[in-house]
């Protein structure tokens, strides 16, 4: 989990600058998408309200 975390916020300065209309839904979306199938369906059902939000509940569930 650390290392998808750490690929996708070295990935979102890079996806902020081709399209600079994206907003933190969007990258919370993305990340949840790319998290494990018996992980995504909670994350989906907390809504994380931020980015760092949704690492650290993604964090948790991995851990349980």
């Amino acid at each position: 989990m650390r290392e998808y975390q750490e690929q996708f916020e070295e990935l979102k300065p890079l996806m902020l600058i081709k399209n600079r209309n994206l907003d933190e839904n969007y990258f919370i979306s993305s990340f949840i998408s790319g998290l494990k199938e018996e992980i995504k369906p909670m994350l989906r059902m907390l809504k994380p309200a931020n980015l760092t939000e949704a690492f650290e509940l993604s964090q948790r569930s991995e851990e349980r």
